[in-house]
């Protein structure tokens, strides 16, 4: 993913929301997120690692996140017969002033 790869080259972290969901009544409800420092990722594999969920609104108990992060090279084939369309060329005006002139 290029989203990703732009984190990881800006060293932004990234924030990953946990989420519940109840499955009698569809309802979603944020338990808590973890914020994931990408250039900590290799491409060889790393045991998991446990992350606490951080906002969690559950005081009694500290729920936790169980991650394993590995870069994968992306050798997927570019779609054959895939190519944007050029746009049409716009027409543009510029004036310069020249004060003084």
């Amino acid at each position: 993913m290029k989203a990703l790869h732009q984190h990881r080259l800006q060293r932004t972290p990234v924030k990953l929301q946990c989420f519940a969901l109840d499955s009698l009544s569809a309802i979603k409800e944020m338990i808590g997120y973890i914020v994931l420092d990408l250039r900590t990722a290799q491409e060889k594999k790393q045991p998991p690692k446990w992350y606490p969920l951080l906002s969690n609104r559950y005081t009694k108990f500290k729920p936790e996140l169980q991650l394993n992060l590995m870069l994968e090279t992306d050798t997927k084939a570019s779609i054959d017969g895939f190519k944007a369309r050029e746009a049409p060329p716009r027409e543009m005006a510029v004036s310069f002033q020249f004060p003084g002139l």
